[in-house]
């Protein structure tokens, strides 16, 4: 892996900082590596992590919303209202796993839920986040 050392980031941080505008930079102190990139490289590079869910209608006539890769399912009166609810939820998630990263991202069964919490977290506003969402067959 191509890194620069800690102590040489440390002491060129604005330097170092500037640079991400071209390029990510890979930090190296001791035994632990870490990334530096600006948000929108980091954007381009999770555009590629789907976020899918299944709609189905239920026995009452309401649509329910679940994801396919994350336990999370919401309802609503119409599609309009479930897929409102189900960003607002996949949101809510995010938001949860960021603050206690280190529990989930340790979590056999949620570490791979990563990419799809920094898409969320790193889009703009909620319309970002719908946007970003695919519905299994197709239809949103």
């Amino acid at each position: 892996m191509v890194s620069v050392n800690a102590t040489d980031v440390r002491k060129n941080w604005s330097t170092y900082l500037d640079s991400v505008r071209n390029k990510p930079v890979f930090i190296k102190r001791t035994h632990d590596f870490s990334a530096l990139m600006d948000i929108k490289s980091l954007k381009l590079a999770l555009s590629y992590v789907p976020i899918t869910y299944s709609k189905v209608t239920d026995k009452d006539g309401s649509i329910v919303i679940s994801s396919n890769d994350m336990d999370i399912i919401s309802t609503g009166k119409n599609a309009k209202e479930a897929l409102s609810n189900f960003t607002n939820d996949l949101i809510e998630y995010a938001q949860e796993f960021y603050d206690e990263f280190e529990f989930w991202s340790s979590a056999p069964n949620r570490a791979k839920h990563i990419p799809m919490v920094l898409r969320i977290l790193t889009a703009d506003n909620f319309q970002e986040v719908e946007d970003m969402l695919v519905c299994q067959n197709g239809q949103n």
